[in-house]
């Protein structure tokens, strides 16, 4: 839901000193002071390169990623599951094994890498994040005219892939559609699901869908309900600015305003400010530069799949969905999670006035992981 060029190149991310990489009272942050393997192990590799560090968490998990199946950032052990179309969809599985799965749906543009910091979260509490590419972004295979509903299967033979009979689903931004389409058609399979900042669909009754948005969401998606040239032009142009050069991509962190005056401070709220340190920057910044390798199709069917329906009813999902969503967040205003809270029938609502919309994901996404495990019994 996000264009990728909205993000202010900083040489110093600021760090939030008010509390460790996840929350001050997290049970992640006890873990580390008692010692405990997983967290040890990201705790000592905080600074080292991300193959470290996706290499030591490994040995703690009794995983051991070779340089071949080792993701290009971030955790995890990296493999391919192969679809009966014929395309391979890339995953990211950061375990522990032999626990209840989490799969992760990213955001747009975004790819399937995990941070650290999500795994230790997980791992904390018992679950095996897994992440994967949509079709189209870093290492899977396009699926031209997709819908969400489409990522309700290769969810499943992913799970199947991996051993997992039941699973999570979250979904951050754009990603909030997809991890919606798994709750709604996998629901003797989906256990719960999260939508962390997520958008409502453009259709949705009583809400207008642009209302608060910046301008550049608004001619986003203008482009993309007009389809063809004005997307494809649009985007590449911004991947071409994304990509311009290593040293200003390594160091984006953070969401801005648009060059049409209305500033930076204006647009990025505290509490992402707050929720951003030099690993999430570095990494977020790696992650973006691996989903937009092949190109901009990924991000081109993610953005029409924002723009037609969905491919199944939200108000017709069975089972237990966590709704989060900040009041500071300036890419997808809260109006989005408000719907969602109002139309999903077992939706629970975490409607957060001091949040925005990277700060959950980042620095609060224990509590993401613990309302899940909760609303699955």
């Amino acid at each position: 839901m996000t264009p990728a060029r909205r993000y202010i190149r900083v040489a110093r991310p600021r760090i939030n000193h008010n509390h460790d990489r996840l929350s001050p009272h997290s049970p992640v942050s006890r873990r580390h002071r008692v010692g405990d393997p997983y967290a040890s192990a990201v705790a000592v590799c905080d600074r080292a390169p991300d193959w470290a560090r996706a290499a030591a968490i490994g040995v703690a998990l009794n995983t051991h990623p070779t340089p071949s199946d080792r993701p290009p950032a971030g955790v995890g052990t990296r493999l391919f599951v192969t679809r009966p179309d014929g395309r391979r969809l890339e995953v990211i599985d950061a375990g522990p094994p032999d626990c209840v799965a989490l799969v992760l749906c990213h955001g747009t543009p975004g790819s399937g890498l995990l941070f650290g910091g999500w795994a230790e979260a997980c791992a904390a509490r018992g679950v095996r994040l897994i992440g994967y590419s949509r079709p189209g972004y870093g290492g899977s295979t396009r699926q031209p005219e997709r819908t969400a509903a489409d990522c309700a299967g290769d969810v499943s033979a992913i799970a199947d892939a991996l051993g997992a009979d039941s699973l999570l689903v979250a979904g951050h931004s754009g990603g909030g559609p997809h991890a919606l389409a798994c709750a709604a058609l996998l629901p003797e399979r989906v256990l719960a699901a999260a939508v962390i900042a997520g958008a409502a669909p453009l259709t949705a009754s009583g809400l207008d869908w642009f209302a608060d948005q910046h301008p550049e969401n608004i001619a986003e998606f203008r482009a993309a309900q007009s389809g063809g040239a004005a997307l494809v032009a649009l985007l590449k142009q911004w991947r071409a600015e994304l990509t311009a050069t290593p040293s200003e991509a390594a160091s984006e962190a953070e969401p801005t305003a648009a060059k049409d005056g209305g500033g930076a401070e204006s647009f990025i709220s505290e509490a992402d400010r707050d929720a951003t340190t030099p690993e999430n920057a570095a990494f977020a910044a790696a992650r973006r530069g691996h989903a937009l390798r092949a190109g901009i199709w990924g991000w081109y069917d993610d953005d029409i799949t924002e723009t037609v329906p969905w491919g199944f009813d939200p108000a017709a999902i069975t089972g237990p969905v966590s709704v989060w969503h900040g009041a500071q967040d300036r890419f997808v205003p809260l109006a989005h999670g408000r719907w969602l809270a109002a139309t999903i029938p077992r939706a629970r609502s975490h409607l957060l006035a001091g949040e925005g919309h990277y700060s959950i994901l980042e620095a609060r996404l224990g509590d993401v992981v613990n309302d899940l495990l909760e609303l699955s019994g």
